[in-house]
């Protein structure tokens, strides 16, 4: 079986995993989603080249989180 190579996600894929982020953060409900999401978060960081495409969707999960969580209403 041929392996495919790691390559950097081209503009058009961020576009796509920062959509793809937001829609699992969106279905998040509990701690236990939130850390399943957060870790997908972490490998997006890993690969990420725009520090703003990163930010973006670590805020979007922090204002979901404290919307569950009761810390801002």
């Amino acid at each position: 079986m041929k392996m495919k190579s790691r390559k950097k996600p081209s503009e058009h894929d961020a576009v796509e995993l920062k959509n793809w982020l937001k829609k699992i953060i969106d279905s998040c409900d509990n701690t236990f989603h939130f850390e399943g999401a957060q870790i997908l978060i972490n490998k997006f960081q890993e690969i990420c080249e725009e520090k703003s495409d990163l930010v973006e969707v670590q805020d979007y999960f922090h204002i979901k989180y404290n919307k569950v969580h009761g810390v801002i209403r």
